[in-house]
């Protein structure tokens, strides 16, 4: 998983060295077109890992730490799915904005739309969760249920952010 995660990130740093877009970019010669499909076909083989990984998780009944902690991984796990595909949608509009342009100004160092809808928003704060549920099981939950509080506002946090982009409504309106 970490190799297909460092060969996506270096064809991205290899096309903004060429000073090019990554993501998206079908219309600027066949070299592009490769790249953008190898990127396809590296998420595709990751997707069904995390798959793999998800359900192996949820098959172990024995660990070592803490069931709120397991819980935060487990649900992470099943969030950066769901939020994961969220990254189809954009590939099928080829573009993340909704009502504009992709590439318009945006907010400071992230660059999201603040003129329109931006659906890199909601897939940035639900693949993350992978990271934060778990820190949230291990560090902040007295136990389970109190994981599964956490996760589900942060759940439907995150789907009230993509509800909004797809509206075409910019995160700070």
């Amino acid at each position: 998983m970490a190799l297909l995660m460092f060969a996506e990130n270096g064809l991205i740093i290899m096309q903004t060295i060429r000073d090019t877009t990554s993501h998206f970019n079908i219309r600027s010669g066949s070299f592009n077109i490769l790249v953008f499909s190898f990127m396809g076909v590296i998420i595709i083989l990751f997707m069904a890992l995390c798959i793999i990984v998800a359900i192996m998780f949820f098959q172990q009944k024995h660990f070592s730490i803490s069931p709120a902690y397991v819980w935060g991984i487990r649900l992470g796990i099943v969030f950066f799915i769901i939020f994961s595909f969220e990254g189809g949608v954009m590939v099928s509009r080829l573009s993340h904005t909704i009502g504009g342009r992709d590439g318009a100004a945006g907010m400071p160092f992230v660059n999201w739309s603040n003129q329109h809808g931006d659906l890199r928003i909601a897939h940035f704060l639900g693949i993350h969760a992978l990271q934060l549920l778990p820190l949230a099981g291990r560090y902040l939950a007295k136990n389970s249920n109190h994981l599964f509080g956490c996760a589900a506002v942060y759940f439907l946090g995150v789907t009230a952010v993509l509800v909004q982009a797809l509206k075409g409504i910019p995160l700070f309106f």
